[in-house]
């Protein structure tokens, strides 16, 4: 177990791990219009998913800005509501700058953050279908996050980090009907007080902390051990670093247990039966490339122990996978290094 977690961290230095840009910052400069491009920059930040109270303020201030600008501009109206870190009650300032940019690609974000927020599956699943329909996100999402889905134990909880991979299984289950059985859980959703609400109704329970970092990961997966948690391999492992011991690769997610799992059954059964690989197909699609990495891990320790067992053939065919994979992600100098290692 412990070994797949260390060659978790090895190949995080090497793959690209999708993580949808992973935080927003807030920079205000007078010389610029008040454009999304200008004011809404990517900043990364692998230990939270909370703005600092700087980086809130900012955004306050950035709010009040164009609130004396031009109070029913789309800028102060999306802002506005970005600023509640999807607070429900804000809800309308969303509408305005719907109704000013309706095709606007972050709007639609977050009208499907909305709509998942208050449970209202026929919203949810219209915008998310429109979400990639569009190609506002890429379609290689929904045959990377059917994959994780089958990934999830039964009745399990799936905690995914950002906006692309939740909004893949949401999708997934509100308009497929896939794995309805797995509760979905975003660490950015959960900022929301209403939606926090939501899951302590299915009793999950919650650390005395408002901040979605780290810490509260930890904690949160500690607390819900009897939930089958399952985080996705999206989470960066800043996050995984403190629960390791007790982590367990199974396809696509790292289930966490304090009890001893046999994982490589799940996985040769995973890799035999359930998982897909459809994402293998999409040649020239950059996020395919870069989330076909994540299968390695599983791969990995099936060729490690197949070798162990001296089960030939089943070596050589997962063998031949990690290397499809290597070709496919431009990663095969790094997996031979692997397989060297391993």
């Amino acid at each position: 177990m412990r070994l797949y977690f260390f060659l978790l961290f090895f190949l995080a230095s090497s793959l690209v791990f999708s993580q949808d840009s992973i935080r927003k910052k807030i920079v205000y400069e007078s010389s610029k219009t008040s454009s999304a491009e200008d004011v809404f920059l990517a900043n990364k930040n692998l230990h939270r998913r909370s703005l600092s109270p700087q980086e809130q303020e900012e955004l306050n201030n950035y709010v009040e800005q164009m609130k004396v600008a031009d109070e029913n501009s789309f800028e102060h109206n999306f802002y506005k509501y970005l600023s509640g870190r999807y607070d429900v009650s804000l809800f309308s300032y969303l509408q305005n700058a719907s109704q000013l940019k309706p095709r606007s690609p972050e709007v639609i974000k977050q009208l499907a953050a909305y709509y998942i927020i208050i449970l209202d599956s026929l919203h949810a699943a219209e915008t998310l279908k429109m979400i990639f329909e569009e190609n506002i996100l890429s379609e290689s999402l929904l045959a990377y996050g059917e994959d994780v889905l089958n990934s999830t134990s039964k009745n399990g909880t799936l905690i995914t980090h950002g906006i692309e991979d939740t909004y893949a299984v949401e999708y997934l289950q509100f308009t497929k009907g896939l794995r309805t059985d797995v509760q979905i859980i975003s660490l950015e959703l959960l900022q929301s007080s209403a939606y926090r609400e939501f899951l302590k109704n299915k009793e999950y329970n919650f650390p005395e902390q408002e901040s979605i970092d780290t810490s509260f990961f930890t904690a949160f997966v500690e607390l819900n051990e009897d939930k089958n948690m399952c985080t996705a391999l999206t989470v960066p492992k800043e996050y995984l670093m403190n629960i390791s011991p007790n982590l367990y690769t199974t396809g696509l997610v790292m289930r966490y247990s304090t009890k001893m799992i046999d994982n490589f059954s799940i996985n040769k059964y995973l890799w035999k039966y359930q998982l897909k690989y459809l994402i293998l197909k999409n040649k020239n699609d950059v996020k395919s490339q870069e989330l076909s990495s994540n299968y390695l891990l599983m791969l990995f320790q099936l060729r490690h122990t197949f070798q162990l067992k001296n089960e030939k053939d089943n070596f050589e065919k997962v063998d031949k996978i990690i290397d499809e994979i290597g070709v496919f992600s431009g990663k095969q100098e790094v997996i031979n290094r692997l397989k060297l290692k391993y």
